[in-house]
């Protein structure tokens, strides 16, 4: 699909008319000449967006995301945060960037024990105490 447009694919994969199928890639973040440009021009940050929304678009309810921040640049790893943001369903995401995590709107957090899942607070309490316990084995 490289050599297609973000419209075309969209397009082609949902059955949705090319002229209605910028609204949302717009809605996901996409700039206009993003939309009609051939996919394999746009950053990656730019593909992530497209993917979250076609995913959203076929109805995809959860996305399991494993270290999305990876060989990306901040401008990259802020438009995948963005596009997370407005997903509509289940966001299951495992990653070491204390920032991206911060960065994006859980509405439930929860870390794998040897108990089982634990709900947290929130990403700012599971640093903290992560924090806590990493100065007590240095000290």
């Amino acid at each position: 699909p490289f050599d297609k447009s973000a419209r075309e694919y969209v397009s082609e994969l949902t059955g949705t008319p090319i002229f209605e199928s910028a609204n949302p890639l717009i809605n996901y973040g996409l700039t206009l000449q993003q939309v009609n440009a051939e996919i394999r021009s746009l950053n990656p940050g730019a593909r992530a967006r497209l993917l979250l929304c076609l995913f959203s678009l076929r109805r995809v309810n959860c996305l399991v995301l494993d270290e999305p921040t990876n060989h990306l640049d901040i401008e990259a790893i802020n438009e995948v945060v963005a596009a997370i943001n407005v997903f509509e369903g289940t966001v299951l995401v495992v990653s070491h960037s204390q920032s991206f995590l911060e960065a994006v709107t859980f509405t439930k957090v929860v870390q794998l024990r040897r108990k089982g899942l634990v709900e947290l607070e929130s990403i700012a309490s599971f640093v903290s105490d992560k924090s806590e316990a990493a100065s007590k084995v240095v000290a």
